[in-house]
């Protein structure tokens, strides 16, 4: 399995588990269709299918009659091909409660509102806040009376908090000790969260750094670079980029007016940077949230010790703006794939650019569309006999995506990809348009 930033793998494998979680089911959805393609029958795929299209549909924030559609589709698909498992012996029967459950969702839905709460996440989290710090203030002993007295200590200090904040908000005498405490407030709303599939995380505090194309969409990258004067012959060898050479030589003569068109040599040197962070913009029907996105270009680095081994390297694909003219937000329009070999910023030397620059190899356009994945299937565009490369401007890397490589019935590893449109909930979203 490609890697993928966040993405879990079981190194273990999963035959052999004996205790799911949530987190564990979320993690295995995100390349279950993917791992099992070209191995199974194309009935199990499409049952497969349903199923997914239906958990990551029912999540939305909000509904409209097209993505309620879209839930009422996937179960369609789910019930037309769930025979194929009683036929290979996988199962006896499909009377289990929560498959039946499943054709109730868009009713509630519409009448009762949005499902993207109707989880045990809560009441699991609750558990944490009332009985586990509970006992642990106890000691040990009688400790049911000694919970249910600091319970009730715990909601008398939220009350008089509360209170005070009322109070403090309609006094004017007080307003320098109510704005103190709201900056305090605010800076504390900028902690950073676990994402799974779902990158959906708040901000980290370093947000105020991040470098703003427009009003909701931007870049990061470290304030202290960790290869600086990097040698292009050092690009070459250890991030495998062949064209580097030319493909800047051409992004400089379209985009920097001072450059003397003289020719770069391996000696050259480039400030080179391990990985790139990307915010984008919220979309209310799945996110109230901007999403912090991080798309790493690091080759193997060698262990400091013997006990350790080295690092493996790391470069990511994602979606890239080609042209910003004719991108309007959704779908796929203007779109295309590309992985991501060096993330680097021009000396002075070589001419003054605003924005720190990527190396990305190419794969080619979104075309090819496999139905039974519903996915788009992707190889690596060539050029010369040798990768199609250029160097945008990171502002044009949409978010990162990532690529399940195509496996025949014989495990035989192939040179085409599946877009993974599973990854995470945004991505999933931004390709359920197209």
């Amino acid at each position: 399995m490609t890697s993928y930033s966040g993405l879990r793998h079981f190194k273990k494998g999963i035959s052999k588990r004996k205790q799911w979680t949530g987190a564990d089911y979320r993690e295995l959805q995100r390349v279950f269709l993917g791992v099992i393609a070209g191995a199974v029958d194309n009935k199990v795929l499409m049952a497969v299918r349903g199923v997914l299209d239906f958990i990551y549909y029912v999540q939305y924030h909000t509904h409209t009659d097209d993505t309620l559609a879209h839930m009422h589709a996937a179960l369609t698909s789910l019930h037309a091909s769930k025979h194929i498992f009683v036929d290979l012996g996988v199962r006896e029967h499909f009377n289990i409660p929560k498959i039946h459950s499943m054709i109730h969702y868009i009713d509630a839905i519409r009448f009762l509102g949005t499902a993207d709460g109707f989880n045990t996440e809560l009441p699991e989290r609750l558990h944490i806040d009332f009985a586990k710090w509970a006992y642990c203030a106890s000691n040990r002993r009688d400790y049911i009376m000694q919970m249910t007295t600091w319970l009730q200590r715990q909601e008398s200090i939220h009350i008089q908090d509360a209170y005070i904040r009322w109070w403090v908000s309609h006094h004017p005498i007080n307003q320098e000790w109510q704005d103190s405490d709201a900056s305090d407030s605010d800076s504390d709303s900028d902690g950073a969260g676990p994402g799974l599939f779902e990158n959906r995380i708040d901000l980290p505090s370093q947000v105020q750094r991040f470098t703003m194309v427009t009003g909701s969409h931007g870049y990061f990258v470290p304030r202290t670079c960790p290869f600086p004067n990097s040698t292009i012959q050092r690009l070459l060898t250890d991030h495998n980029a062949s064209l580097f050479i030319p493909a800047l030589e051409e992004f400089l003569q379209i985009h920097v007016p001072s450059w003397s068109c003289r020719k770069l040599t391996p000696q050259d040197q480039v400030d080179v940077y391990k990985y790139l962070k990307i915010v984008s913009p919220a979309r209310p029907h799945i996110n109230n949230q901007k999403c912090l996105f991080k798309v790493r270009a690091s080759p193997v680095i060698p262990a400091s010790d013997m006990r350790r081994p080295p690092a493996p390297a790391h470069f990511d694909s994602v979606l890239v703006i080609e042209d910003g003219n004719e991108y309007t937000g959704e779908g796929i329009s203007s779109l295309r794939v590309g992985e991501v070999r060096v993330v680097f910023k021009l000396p002075s030397r070589l001419g003054n650019f605003p924005c720190p620059l990527a190396y990305i190899h190419w794969f080619r356009p979104l075309q090819t569309f496999d139905e039974n994945l519903h996915s788009f299937r992707l190889s690596k565009s060539s050029c010369q006999r040798g990768p199609n490369a250029l160097v945008v401007p990171v502002h044009q890397v949409l978010c990162p995506c990532h690529l399940i490589p195509r496996i025949g019935r014989e495990s035989d590893v192939r040179e085409d990809f599946y877009l993974n449109r599973y990854i995470d909930l945004e991505l999933f979203d931004h390709l359920s348009v197209s």
